[in-house]
């Protein structure tokens, strides 16, 4: 079972226009959202429960009582109702949260009502059947009062008025200072600026690959979200792909719709606590103690290229050239793409966790 996603013919007629769709988002507020998400489940984020365990001590009964209150926003996903930087470019928390405001200044109270209440009955039926319950929501709990529902019919003013209230003090007292400890904006822009890097060097299917998420994956040119339940969406040429990365989101990955295309928060804590074991270091370094083969990555590291380039380029035999992408490869440092009648070659995120500073480095040798 998984969410489906079909594009149309043209974003998928070469690895250019299938990359052209794709755009990476940086969303404070998504962050914020999904911390919120963590304390009401906290069961199921093991990677953040000294945090949540720290938290709980920080928060008000008030504050308490407004996470819960608010639950619908962020219990499962966060709808991109609330996620301006789904439709607009943003650099800080202050700032979205005034394009928040101003969105839902513009929404109507039936509109919203509407929403909560396609929330509420997504997530009791199709959105968490009992085999999501079991997979991927543990002991994850609904809750059934629904008083925003009722009450933003009564005066949304005093309902957003509230939500913005609670958001502020929730900032004050617990986020803001994780935040700023845990350096979580240079994360995710650094997150941002590899898959981007990534993503120049071997497309979008290598990019796919170098996330290593199991649970996504692009097959007959259509992308696969693996998840309990099964839906489909049909993305047109002109609808982007956004992929937010995320400190908090894992064990979750989660797609979102909105009016330009779609919102996919992936998890980019968990690699960054895997480490390297001693066979892959000894491969990569026995790999790297070749000049030709340094020379090769030096090349890579700036390009994609084939076999034919860079014997041209290095005047190198291609049988030389084949043999060490060889070596480099089986050592995880290059990963190759095919595209149309050739095969082109890139470094690899494995190869910026072994050598970050390469580019310092071959400067200095110089």
């Amino acid at each position: 079972m998984a969410i489906e996603i079909n594009f149309e013919n043209f974003s998928t007629q070469t690895e250019e226009t299938l990359t052209q769709r794709v755009q990476f988002v940086f969303s404070p507020l998504n962050e914020l959202f999904r911390s919120l998400h963590i304390l009401l489940n906290p069961r199921h984020h093991g990677l953040h429960m000294k945090w949540i365990v720290e938290t709980q001590h920080k928060m008000t009964s008030e504050l308490y009582n407004d996470l819960h209150y608010f639950r619908l926003i962020y219990e499962l996903g966060t709808p991109t109702l609330f996620l301006p930087s789904s439709e607009t470019f943003v650099t800080n928390l202050d700032n979205e949260i005034v394009l928040l405001r101003d969105k839902l200044n513009a929404v109507t109270d039936d509109e919203m009502v509407n929403l909560l209440t396609v929330l509420t009955k997504n997530r009791e039926n199709s959105f968490i059947p009992e085999l999501a319950k079991g997979l991927e929501w543990g002991d994850f709990k609904l809750s059934h009062n629904e008083n925003i529902i009722s009450d933003i019919l009564k005066d949304s003013e005093i309902v957003y008025k509230r939500f913005f209230n609670f958001i502020s003090q929730y900032r004050t007292l617990i986020f803001d200072d994780y935040w700023y400890e845990k350096n979580i904006e240079h994360i995710l822009l650094e997150e941002i600026e590899s898959a981007s890097q990534i993503m120049h060097h071997v497309g979008f299917k290598g990019f796919l690959n170098q996330l290593q998420i199991e649970r996504m994956q692009f097959k007959d040119n259509k992308l696969i979200i693996l998840k309990p339940f099964d839906a489909t969406i049909q993305l047109k040429n002109a609808d982007a792909l956004l992929f937010v990365p995320s400190y908090f989101i894992y064990p979750h990955l989660f797609a979102e719709t909105f009016s330009k295309g779609i919102f996919i928060t992936y998890d980019c804590l968990s690699n960054r606590h895997k480490r390297l074991d001693i066979d892959q270091l000894s491969k990569a370094f026995f790999a790297l103690s070749d000049p030709a083969r340094i020379e090769l990555v030096s090349h890579l590291h700036e390009e994609k290229n084939t076999t034919q380039g860079l014997a041209q380029l290095l005047s190198y035999t291609q049988s030389n050239v084949s043999k060490q992408l060889r070596l480099l490869k089986e050592a995880g440092l290059v990963a190759s793409e095919k595209q149309g009648k050739y095969v082109f070659y890139a470094t690899t995120s494995l190869f910026e966790r072994v050598l970050p500073d390469f580019n310092l480095l071959v400067n200095y040798s110089k």
